[in-house]
């Protein structure tokens, strides 16, 4: 979970444009004190756990101020990653907001953009298969895990689940397919720039869209960019044009386009432009694609209309989460009073934080503040207040519900019983772990007495 789980890792390799090596980074992080991680993590990334603890790596807060000042001092530079936006990315960002970074979005300021490989590789199965070798699963359906496919492809030594390892993984495929597909690479390296995404949204004219839903290979979808999310920019929608006809749309309530973008299949599909998505133009369109897609441009009111349901679709959600560590989204942005604030927090000795920690309008941030200066600096906050801390935060591991979206106690039972009746661990990689979870069961998290004043 992003905003229940620690990223104990980082690695990046900085390139120049032909991907020679500039510099490479491998950053660690000792685990938080008040997380349980997950068992089948540990057995999958082969990490020790009693390594996890160690006083001489840097605090979840150090090593958030690392990363983002290695992302100022790298830019302009583009962020590409193997599955990166739905999942490093998450992780990144709420590393940045539940330690105070002022810019939870660094990977798209400074001139910084950004592109996902594994959207690529969809691009490159639809278009030029055959340049490269596919894995399949046990199944023998198509299969896009880095760890199978670079190897496949001639890549030796792949060390998985090793951030460095997965890093030089991905610099040896993008390289294969710049050299090989040099067009399609140029054209998907084109779409970091939301810019030129943005541009084929509104021309109107035929553009073929590249996704992959579940197992099923990539497909190529024809269509136009078809409404704006009146309330984010980087929202459209896209119309498949073969699907409906220009008449049917005319007549459409908003019922029936709402149902065009959430039934399946859908007509209509949301396109986040700032994410690198894979749309072409079309290479050479049939005469009958090109008129439909004219009279589908044509059709402003009904654009506009599903440009208000892009925007309507979240109304109606109720409250936000309960939790401030899943508001990064539902909270909104901090005033430009608070990020002020947080630069000063980022800067600051433990004991100025305090004074900044009270100064914050929004008690999401008070509450972060306290929480870092709890966990890194406690003797400067009272006994009690650090008490309270201690019981909210280590209460958490004792939950016995079923859906508490942190790991507990009860599901860490659950995942060394999976492990043992899978023989996905070793006899002594299970008491290994079974010894690092019962000491931790047997202490709360340490909280130092305040020092005398």
């Amino acid at each position: 979970s992003p905003a229940f789980d620690q990223p104990l890792q980082f690695a990046a390799i900085l390139t120049d444009p032909a991907f020679n090596e500039v510099e490479r980074v491998n950053m660690r992080a000792r685990l938080d004190p008040y997380l349980l991680p997950s068992p089948m993590a540990l057995a999958v990334t082969g990490v020790d756990p009693n390594s996890l603890d160690d006083p001489s790596l840097p605090s979840a807060f150090e090593f958030a101020a690392n990363l983002a000042e290695l992302i100022k001092r790298w830019a302009p530079a583009t962020w590409v990653g193997y599955n990166s936006m739905a999942f490093d990315e998450e992780f990144m960002r709420q590393a940045f907001y539940q330690n105070l970074q002022p810019t939870v979005y660094a990977t798209q300021f400074h001139g910084n953009t950004r592109l996902d490989l594994l959207k690529v590789l969809h691009a490159v199965h639809a278009y030029a298969p055959s340049i490269l070798k596919w894995p399949t699963n046990d199944k023998g359906n198509l299969a896009f895990k880095l760890d199978q496919l670079a190897p496949l492809n001639g890549f030796g030594q792949h060390q998985a689940h090793d951030a460095l390892g997965d890093v030089e993984a991905t610099i040896y495929v993008a390289r294969l397919i710049r050299d090989r597909a040099p067009k399609l690479w140029a054209q998907a390296f084109d779409n970091r720039l939301k810019g030129n995404v943005e541009q084929l949204m509104l021309s109107g004219e035929a553009l073929e869209l590249v996704e992959r839903f579940g197992g099923q290979p990539p497909s190529i979808r024809r269509g136009i960019g078809f409404g704006r999310n009146s309330q984010n920019s980087n929202e459209f929608g896209f119309l498949e044009v073969e699907a409906v006809t220009s008449s049917d749309l005319i007549k459409a309530d908003d019922e029936q386009l709402l149902a065009y973008m959430t039934q399946s299949p859908k007509v209509i599909r949301a396109v986040a432009i700032n994410k690198a998505p894979m749309v072409f133009p079309v290479a050479a369109p049939a005469a009958d694609l090109v008129q439909e897609a004219e009279k589908a441009s044509a059709l402003y009111a009904a654009k506009h209309r599903v440009g208000d349901l892009l925007t309507a679709r979240f109304e109606d959600e109720g409250e936000g989460p309960e939790h401030i560590e899943q508001q990064l989204y539902s909270g909104g942005f901090a005033t430009n009073t608070d990020q002020r604030l947080m630069e000063q927090f980022q800067m600051g000795d433990w004991a100025a934080r305090v004074g900044i920690m009270r100064q914050f309008s929004e008690q999401r941030w008070k509450k972060f503040a306290a929480m870092i200066i709890h966990k890194n600096a406690p003797e400067h906050l009272s006994e009690s207040f650090n008490g309270k801390i201690a019981a909210n935060l280590g209460g958490r591991w004792h939950s016995n519900d079923p859906d508490a979206p942190w790991t507990t106690f009860a599901k860490v039972e659950e995942g060394l019983a999976q492990l043992r009746d899978e023989g996905a661990s070793s006899k002594d990689q299970l008491a290994s772990f079974q010894d690092f979870y019962r000491q931790k069961r047997d202490k709360t998290p340490h909280v130092p007495a305040p020092k005398a004043t």
